[in-house]
């Protein structure tokens, strides 16, 4: 197996097991020590050498598009309506293309 370039980060569930929190706040943006569940996996992804990192929006996505203002090397996957996994790797293969080793990572 070569080497991981490219990964995406699930982002775009409703956070519904999360319960009252999860309307208020997208689970990607959870505090985790000084960064969020997101940063953590971004700061994460790049470390290990990652060079394109996708992240699929969906629910609140204003507030991590907000957040990632700050972030290089991140393209969005805006999402109108839920696709699952399988429909959100599609949608990246669709709208982006890939090759090479893909990771997904969930937010």
């Amino acid at each position: 197996m070569g080497k991981i370039d490219k990964a995406l980060i699930l982002s775009a569930g409703l956070g519904t097991r999360m319960g009252h929190l999860g309307k208020v706040l997208p689970k990607p943006l959870w505090p985790l020590g000084k960064t969020t569940l997101l940063g953590f996996h971004i700061d994460y992804l790049k470390k290990i050498g990652v060079k394109e990192i996708f992240i699929n929006l969906h629910h609140q996505k204003d507030l991590i598009i907000q957040y990632l203002e700050d972030f290089e090397g991140v393209t969005f996957l805006e999402e109108d309506e839920l696709l699952g996994v399988g429909g959100a790797v599609h949608n990246l293969a669709n709208k982006y293309g890939y090759d090479g080793n893909l990771l997904i990572c969930n937010s």
